[in-house]
């Protein structure tokens, strides 16, 4: 939720791009692929799109995506089908009236292609290898690992640790360059809202410890919390594990972590 309470971590919901360099991969359509799209439209490389839900908060900025009514942009649009319904039929479901002014699958001028994945599996795209695991959240979701260039990434998607398979997640998410994970809840609020499918701040900065990540980024903000809030979830879990730091929209990791 955008406000002046969130100016320096900013309002927009889950969307997350790996540069591969010949290649892109985009983790969700939150609010923040719409961004995305305006400053990639020049550059039409091919992009995989992974979904790892289907819940509104993720979906609602791809009728948004410009590279979408691009000609020349290639999309290849992946995920684990929730309730029988494919991802890119969720997608098209959402984006057409009485919804949407148009139908996207008329509107679309990109070459979209689409599969649905299994509930745990891997792959390679342009180099970078990739896997996923189901994690526990409402209707499922699905957590990603990636290796590119010597370097680990794990994004957890929308989890609730204390309904998760540790062991397995554990496993997965070892040694983690870097560890995105969702942290929605302080620890008073998670009682409040359990089973609600997110974590804490310290779940995130346990996992960290238990993984042996050497960097954390605190994701899937409250959209009622500020920044000053997201400041002090931070320092609590520094506490535990002292590379923490909250995920921000344009945030950009490069380099050596």
């Amino acid at each position: 939720m955008s406000g002046a309470h969130t100016h320096r971590h900013g309002g927009a919901t889950t969307c997350i791009e790996i540069d591969l360099g010949d290649a892109r991969i985009i983790i969700d359509a939150g609010s923040g692929i719409a961004d995305l799209g305006r400053v990639a439209i020049g550059n039409p490389k091919p992009t995989l799109l992974l979904m790892t839900h289907l819940h509104w908060d993720h979906v609602l900025g791809f009728p948004h995506f410009a590279p979408l009514y691009t000609p020349g942009w290639s999309l290849d649009i992946r995920g684990v089908p929730r309730d029988g319904t494919g991802v890119l039929d969720a997608m098209n479901n959402i984006s057409k009236p009485p919804l949407f002014p148009v139908d996207l699958r008329v509107a679309a001028a990109a070459q979209v292609s689409t599969e649905n994945l299994p509930s745990t599996g891997t792959t390679v795209f342009h180099g970078a290898e990739i896997a996923w695991m189901p994690v526990a959240h409402p209707g499922g979701c699905t957590a990603f690992w990636f290796q590119l260039g010597g370097f680990k990434i794990i994004f957890t998607g929308d989890l609730e640790l204390r309904q998760t398979d540790l062991g397995a997640l554990h496993s997965f998410a070892q040694n983690a360059d870097l560890l995105i994970c969702d942290a929605q809840y302080t620890e008073q609020e998670y009682l409040r809202y359990t089973g609600w499918g997110h974590s804490t701040n310290l779940d995130a900065a346990a996992l960290a410890v238990a993984t042996g990540a050497k960097r954390l980024l605190l994701t899937h903000h409250d959209p009622r919390r500020s920044d000053d809030e997201i400041d002090t979830m931070v320092a609590d879990a520094r506490q535990m594990f002292a590379h923490t730091e909250a995920a921000r929209d344009g945030l950009t990791v490069s380099g050596s972590f």
